[in-house]
């Protein structure tokens, strides 16, 4: 998975998933389920299991997920998507689109 793309265009689109609280899924435009494989982001699941749940935090205007290793979803200026942060900051913060979503 990366995060290189120069738009937001349909495969640029994530469709949250809820599962339950505040957790969700990930499922990408192709019908696949965001895993924390590790530390390592597999856009490649066909069903939700626990390493396809994650946790969302609210942070003002964006969210960050929160993986059931504890670690959050950081999106690196190269394009890579880690698993592997234990605090959010800048790049573990993401918004969301439309933003009435946030509630």
């Amino acid at each position: 998975m990366d995060a290189k793309a120069g738009g937001f265009g349909a495969n640029e689109q994530i469709r949250i998933v809820p599962q339950g609280g505040n957790v969700i899924a990930l499922r990408s435009s192709h019908g696949k389920h965001l895993a924390a494989a590790g530390d390592k982001a597999e856009w490649n699941r066909p069903h939700v299991a626990a390493w396809e749940k994650f946790r969302v935090e609210k942070h003002g205007n964006k969210l960050a997920f929160k993986s059931h290793r504890n670690r959050y979803i950081s999106a690196q200026p190269n394009g890579d998507i880690q698993i592997n942060r234990s605090r959010p900051a800048a790049w573990e913060l993401f918004a969301v689109h439309p933003p009435h979503c946030l509630g």
